[in-house]
């Protein structure tokens, strides 16, 4: 079987194309952990032109923004310009939305051969200086 890479973040933009009256650019974004949001952004024919990205809510540019990262730091994307969504606070990445965006990858050429995880930010753990000195 196939196995195929699609980001997590074009499943919560998949799912804006769908709700209808999709902005002309706009943020999808999930909670990353440590106040902090997994986001990229969008034009209205889902095509990322920005991302992705790990930053702060209040870092995040002023456009309209979707998912469960815009529900819980909405306080702060409003002080920032930005437009939490209310209607999004509680969406997280759908896999019916996944494949959607994936069938529709592939059909375009798409090469989603890369199945490897996206680390954006340095890992929490790190090897002892004693470690790093034994050869």
């Amino acid at each position: 079987v196939p196995v195929h890479g699609v980001m997590s973040l074009h499943a919560l933009a998949e799912q804006v194309l769908d709700a209808g009256e999709a902005p002309a650019q706009f943020i999808v974004a999930s909670d990353a952990r440590r106040k902090e949001v997994y986001w990229a952004r969008y034009d209205q024919d889902g095509a990322m032109v920005d991302g992705p990205h790990v930053s702060a809510a209040s870092a995040l540019p002023a456009f309209p923004v979707y998912g469960i990262g815009a529900g819980i730091y909405a306080e702060q994307l409003e002080e920032a310009g930005a437009k939490p969504m209310p209607e999004s606070f509680e969406w997280i990445a759908n896999a019916g939305y996944l494949v959607r965006r994936g069938i529709s990858d592939l059909a375009a050429g798409k090469d989603l051969s890369d199945t490897s995880p996206q680390y954006l930010r340095e890992s929490d753990a790190q090897v002892p200086a004693f470690m790093k000195q034994a050869k």
